[in-house]
């Protein structure tokens, strides 16, 4: 699949940040609302209120639809999932009500090509094939039971979890400068 660079309007949601950070909307003119804030020195300066950058997505996304689900694309995306992915995968993982270690596992399972278990392989499909349901059509509101859940979670989680949060909050892979 294809992916495409789009133009971003961030702003800021905390003014002692230089750099604004939260995605708002797709940009489709100018911004030069600008506010005033003092550096470290005590001196005034003036830093612009919103930011225009490229973000690159998956060419079927639509901006104002990555600007509201923008944290859990991103979050997909860090946790390994491929822009490449099928657009009724992703759609599925971001329909779901998963947790982020759920998330996290189940993105994992869905990485892997080749299978050493049958087990594992199963999962996949299952996972897939649920996935892949309509809402509506889902006889269950998870892919996994329980147990099968905890055959696929992992220690090491939090240490995972902690990396990505920080790659999230700078929306990196996804920013391109050009």
């Amino acid at each position: 699949m294809a992916t495409k660079i789009v133009e971003i309007v961030f702003g800021r949601t905390n003014f002692g940040e230089m750099t604004p950070e939260c995605p708002l909307s797709k940009f489709d003119g100018s911004f030069k609302e600008k506010f005033k804030m003092k550096n470290d020195k005590g001196e005034e300066i003036e830093l612009p209120l919103y930011q225009v950058k490229k973000v690159l997505i998956p060419e079927w996304l639509d901006e104002y639809e990555w600007v509201i689900f923008s944290k859990k694309y991103c979050r997909m995306f860090l946790f390994g999932l491929s822009m490449d992915a099928e657009e009724v995968i992703i759609r599925g993982i971001l329909e779901a009500d998963f947790s982020d270690v759920q998330e996290y596992f189940l993105i994992q399972l869905l990485r892997v090509k080749n299978f050493k278990s049958e087990f594992r392989k199963s999962l996949r499909e299952q996972a897939e094939m649920w996935l892949r349901t309509q809402i509506e059509g889902r006889k269950y509101s998870n892919p996994f039971s329980y147990k099968q859940w905890g055959c696929l979670i992992a220690q090491g989680f939090p240490q995972v979890k902690k990396e990505v949060e920080s790659k999230m909050s700078t929306y990196d892979g996804f920013i391109v400068n050009i």
